[in-house]
C-alpha cells in the first residue's frame, strides 16, 4: 500500500532528524491514532495488544510526557487523502 510506504519514509526522516530516546520506555517507540481514534503502539517493530496500548498512551496523557524520563514525544499528524 503506497500511503502505509509513504508514512513509513516519514517516521524514519524523523527519527533521523530527532535521534532516539535513550530511555528504555521511549526507544524505538511509535503511537499511531488513527482517524477513529483508535490507538497503536508500535515497541521496537512489535505492535503491542490493544490494551497495551492504551494503557500506554494513557499514561502519557494528557501532554504526551512520558512518565519515566519526562520527555515529551513528538506529535506528526499526517493527513490521508488521493494521491495527485
Amino acid at each position: 500500500m503506497v500511503a502505509t510506504a509513504v508514512l513509513e519514509k516519514r517516521l524514519t526522516r524523523l527519527e533521523e532528524a530527532y535521534g532516539d530516546s535513550l530511555c528504555e520506555r521511549c526507544s524505538g517507540t511509535t503511537i499511531v491514532i488513527d482517524c477513529s481514534d483508535n490507538i497503536s503502539v508500535v515497541k521496537n517493530g512489535s505492535h503491542l495488544t490493544p490494551e497495551a496500548s492504551l494503557k500506554f498512551h494513557r499514561e502519557e496523557q494528557s501532554h504526551g510526557r512520558c512518565p519515566e524520563c519526562g520527555n515529551f514525544r513528538e506529535r506528526v499528524r499526517v493527513g490521508w487523502g488521493q494521491l495527485r
